[in-house]
């Protein structure tokens, strides 16, 4: 069957010039707080596909169009309505889009696929749905489904929502709800089995046995949406379910895509796909993967926002964290802060110590050509966190903890500034042929020139002389920097103390330890 590779929403409701990317087989998690447009990518997605001729036969599974989720009306009549379409077996993509009265390309010349849309309405508990209020009668017969995935059916029911099922059966009758679900399990000891339809399940118990029902009939590569699955059920049986549709997708060759508002869909982010819809002034985009801030903004937990907040002297120090960050694949979760002048990182660390903060989410980088040692720390300290008392004394000793530096250090192992010794590092980069043209010119520069404070002001003249941002000559720099041999021992103090953070607050390191 054809696979959803890319979708991209020229204009669709509030959507204009997004791009979502899908793998071809897997469970997707759009997220995104209420109202950013997950429920109109998903319906979209509903109607790409016409409904596969052999598999989905029954008016109940014939599937979606655009008019299911996009009616014309008085306000909106989805003209100019335009998104392209990226299959594994169309890489040149398709145009879906409104044209006058017509959605394009017309069902028979859409691709065949078994989809199903599992929404809201799909999970509503069916004492609500139920429209006969009087004594009815009805037969039980076998679902749909093989001996075994019926058994399927009943194993997954019984892991994921901690009963002892025994069957789970089709209950059917003329008027009304005409098909709905009968449950047998065993409770109680001695054991004993009790039936009972899906009228009087709770809501969380029918949407997951209907989940369920749903995934194990799909055949092989088959495309199943999945409208906010946390909605329900509670958080121990959610995750088992989200694990078991990783299990079942992986083995079945599925594509699922699955909208939800659930924050700790996260701690899945290695099994599963992460796709997060965040608004820009502009416009609404796509970030594979998620971002703190995003998340944050749909739980309003702090602790869900996984930033380590990293204070620094200056622009030069905070490009080398990044640098660093970059290099560790975790950038996307810091918050860097200058603090100015060297003497006010130690106000900032009897701060952090006195507010008893996270020590995986906060740090102070020095730049380590002043107070490098530990007892020129504990003096600054002292004076920053002046007083007396055991509980001063404490604070005093124990708010070292806060405090990671450079090592610029010259080959004869003597101590200058981190501009200086990245100029240096630059140098031997440059010597080695592995500099951009730049350095070569910084260099010369440098060499034919003397600044009235020989290291403070490089990065400055440099600036001045050849018309760059000072960031740009800092960037140049450092990218010379990071393939000369010091690079590794001159970041290293902050590199473990992030990997460090960043392995205890879940972050997902790329750089190999």
């Amino acid at each position: 069957m054809s696979k959803i590779v890319k979708v991209e929403f020229t204009k669709l409701k509030r959507l204009k010039e997004l791009m979502i990317e899908f793998p071809e087989k897997g469970v997707v998690a759009l997220m995104g707080e209420n109202g950013i447009g997950k429920s109109t990518v998903l319906h979209a997605l509903a109607c790409l596909y016409r409904p596969h001729e052999h598999l989905q036969v029954k008016k109940s599974d014939i599937g979606s169009w655009w008019t299911d989720w996009f009616v014309p009306h008085t306000g909106n009549y989805w003209r100019g309505s335009s998104l392209r379409v990226y299959f594994s077996d169309s890489p040149d993509g398709v145009v879906y889009c409104k044209e006058e009265d017509r959605w394009q390309p017309r069902k028979l010349n859409r691709r065949e696929r078994y989809n199903r849309f599992i929404g809201l309405q799909s999970c509503m508990p069916h004492i609500e749905v139920e429209s006969q209020k009087t004594r009815f009668e009805f037969v039980v017969s076998d679902l749909d489904l093989s001996a075994k995935k019926q058994q399927d059916m009943v194993d997954a029911a019984s892991l994921i929502l901690n009963r002892r099922y025994k069957a789970i059966k089709r209950g059917s009758k003329g008027t009304g709800l005409r098909r709905f679900l009968v449950a047998t399990v065993e409770q109680g000891r001695p054991p004993a089995e009790s039936s009972y339809t899906s009228h009087y399940m709770g809501a969380g118990e029918y949407k997951v046995l209907k989940l369920i029902q749903e995934v194990i009939s799909a055949p092989d590569e088959g495309f199943l949406i999945i409208e906010e699955i946390e909605v329900s059920i509670h958080e121990a049986a959610l995750r088992r379910l989200v694990t078991w549709l990783i299990e079942q997708a992986d083995k079945k060759n599925l594509q699922i895509v699955l909208s939800t508002h659930w924050p700790r869909i996260v701690e899945f982010a290695k099994e599963l796909s992460i796709r997060s819809l965040h608004a820009t002034p502009e416009k609404v985009v796509c970030i594979n993967g998620f971002r703190p801030m995003s998340l944050h903004r749909m739980s309003g937990n702090e602790a869900d926002m996984r930033v380590i907040n990293i204070w620094v002297e200056d622009s030069l120090a905070r490009c080398i964290v990044q640098q660093v960050c970059t290099e560790l694949g975790i950038l996307p979760n810091m918050v860097i802060s200058s603090f100015g002048a060297i003497d006010n990182a130690f106000s900032v660390g009897a701060v952090l110590e006195l507010e008893g903060r996270d020590i995986n989410k906060n740090l102070v980088v020095t730049d380590g050509d002043r107070y490098p040692t530990e007892d020129d720390k504990k003096t600054q300290i002292q004076r920053a966190l002046s007083g007396t008392g055991e509980a001063l004394v404490k604070a005093q000793q124990d708010a070292q903890r806060w405090f990671v530096q450079f090592e610029p250090l010259m080959p004869d192992g003597g101590r200058v500034n981190p501009e200086r010794f990245l100029l240096e590092a630059a140098r031997r980069t440059a010597d080695a042929g592995q500099a951009n043209p730049w350095i070569n010119n910084f260099l010369e520069f440098v060499d034919q020139n003397v600044f009235p404070d020989p290291d403070k002001s490089i990065i400055f003249n440099l600036h001045k002389n050849f018309s760059l941002s000072v960031e740009n000559i800092e960037r140049f720099l450092i990218e010379a920097a990071t393939k000369d041999a010091a690079w590794p021992f001159f970041t290293d103090s902050v590199r473990q103390r992030l990997r460090e953070s960043a392995g205890n607050l879940g972050l997902d390191l790329k750089e190999a330890v």
